[in-house]
């Protein structure tokens, strides 16, 4: 057994580049299988390498890393997510989801990405918690709103979790999705 197995592991956040393009693309294969393997009809905002590219040029994707203590020089991508601002004509959000956009900036979350082998031990909380705060240092107050396939009790539970409140339940085509919403910097 590898001895950095047991040796604590320490999580960072940070801006996206474009030399984490393929690995973003890549990680929403790997989560996207995961969810479908699950029964989960979630479906992950489809991405194209010029999407993501656009993205990252826009300063709207973190990179979660990990690291283990001892072994410092060997920073690991773990996850990712996009956070833009709420626009529901650039198709981040809808405006039938009753978001009060007067109270300061509005943004949406969407593409919340943990590798699948780190998912359901706390990290992925850590991940959010860690984009609140960095949402807050870069852009001050406001709502940090997102969307999730109501069926997934899992991943609503985890939202709430986190300090999200549900808007409501909204119809889709053929399912419902859940609409939460978090002030940010409040």
């Amino acid at each position: 057994m590898d001895q950095s197995d047991n040796q604590p592991t320490i999580y960072h956040i940070r801006p996206a580049t474009l030399s984490d393009t393929e690995y973003i693309l890549s990680l929403a294969t790997r989560v996207q299988a995961a969810l479908t393997a699950s029964g989960s009809l979630q479906e992950l905002t489809p991405s194209t390498l010029d999407t993501i590219r656009v993205s990252i040029h826009n300063e709207e994707i973190l990179i979660f890393t990990s690291i283990k203590a001892t072994l410092p020089a060997h920073l690991t991508p773990t996850g990712s997510v996009t956070i833009s601002p709420f626009s529901p004509s650039s198709g981040h959000g809808s405006g039938s989801w009753e978001v009060d956009e007067a109270c300061g900036k509005t943004w949406f979350l969407h593409s919340l990405m943990l590798e699948p082998s780190l998912q359901g031990n706390g990290v992925g909380k850590t991940f959010l918690k860690e984009a609140l705060k960095t949402l807050e240092q870069r852009h001050g107050a406001g709502t940090l709103v997102l969307d999730c396939w109501a069926g997934n009790e899992k991943l609503r539970e985890f939202y709430e979790e986190v300090g999200f409140d549900l808007v409501g339940l909204f119809p889709e085509e053929e399912y419902e999705i859940a609409v939460y919403k978090i002030s940010v910097g409040a």
